[in-house]
């Protein structure tokens, strides 16, 4: 789905829980007047439908609602019944009242909103400039002190010394690469500006390639019951998405123990596993990483970062029409990628 198919789809919605909520509070106005509640208590009552509409939905179906609410009142309640015009001049000054108590409660709501929203954003600029400051500081200065260490002592290095100050300035640059990589498509899927080119992609195939991008390649175990799954995707992106959710699942993983990298084809579906044993990540934390930036405020060393690395995965899986699901159980953490066969040829 699309984002302009998203943004239609939650706009009819919007629009059917308006409907559903005006005509709720019509008809309880309609109900209570049988008790003789006066013309006040039937606006004060259109009143709190306006209001309940702002909040679920949006200001501009909020301004929608009220111009509804008013024409309710003067139809429904007012003398004579299912006409425009009105008699009575308190029922005049109250249809009045209750359209400027109505647009200044919608406005009042679309203003916190607006102010929410704009807090919102000033915190996420703050969380990444934290981001920035500590994942591109990093390893930028341990690149900067590996190749200042060889230039300054290159004549009494030994040859496994320079390789070795060689291989870890290349590591860090290449995790500092990750990372940019993981910020740009963070940026693009939070702006929609990706469409996605799909072709069909061997699953099975995708998987053996991510893992071999790992130095510690030998810690995975690669299990699948068919040779080939073929499903549609754009390659260079799901591989980004499986190599975050693989180098999670490393990370977190005590150092020994073996990854398990899992791809099957179901009766519903067809799967990529990843489980990793006895990881120390609680449910509650993985859930939090699939947030961008969810892991800055981490008071452990090995959580510090962006955090941005499962939540790109979970954006790019969800693109794919595929669904992200993660399972905790007393000693593994399983990630699930469910493609569905519709996309299969």
């Amino acid at each position: 789905m699309n984002k302009l198919t998203l943004l239609r789809t939650l706009k009819s919605r919007d629009l059917i829980l308006a409907c559903l909520i005006i005509a709720a509070f019509i008809s309880a106005a309609i109900f209570l007047e049988q008790w003789l509640v006066p013309a006040a208590g039937t606006a004060l009552i259109l009143l709190g439908g306006v209001i309940v509409t702002t909040l679920l939905t949006r200001p501009i179906i909020g301004y929608i609602a009220a111009v509804v609410g008013a024409l309710a009142f003067n139809i429904l309640f007012t003398a004579p019944r299912y006409s425009l015009h009105m008699q009575e001049v308190d029922e005049i000054a109250t249809l009045a009242v209750f359209m400027i108590i109505a647009l200044g409660s919608v406005n009042l709501v679309s203003r916190i909103q607006q102010q929410d929203s704009a807090l919102a954003d000033a915190q996420l600029r703050a969380q990444l400039l934290l981001s920035l400051s500590h994942d591109i500081k990093t390893p930028l200065t341990s690149v900067l002190g590996n190749l200042t260490t060889f230039q300054s002592y290159q004549q009494r290095l030994t040859q496994p010394e320079r390789d070795e100050l060689i291989d870890g300035a290349i590591a860090e640059a290449e995790r500092l690469q990750q990372y940019i990589q993981n910020l740009l498509q963070a940026t693009r899927l939070e702006y929609g500006v990706i469409n996605l080119e799909t072709k069909p992609t061997d699953l099975v195939e995708l998987c053996r390639d991510v893992v071999l991008r790992f130095e510690q390649s030998d810690r995975f175990e690669l299990n699948y019951t068919v040779d080939r799954i073929n499903i549609d995707a754009q390659k260079p992106l799901l591989e980004q998405a499986l190599f975050n959710l693989f180098d999670n699942a490393l990370r977190y993983s005590p150092a020994g123990s073996t990854v398990v990298i899992e791809t099957k084809v179901t009766a519903s579906d067809q799967q990529v596993r990843i489980i990793n044993h006895n990881s120390e990540k609680d449910l509650q934390v993985i859930q939090q990483s699939f947030q961008p930036f969810a892991n800055q405020s981490s008071n452990d060393t090995k959580l510090a970062g962006t955090g941005l690395g499962l939540a790109v995965a979970a954006s790019i899986i969800k693109a794919h029409s595929a669904q992200l699901e993660v399972r905790r159980t007393q000693s593994s953490t399983e990630f699930t990628i469910r493609f569905p066969l519709t996309v299969t040829r």
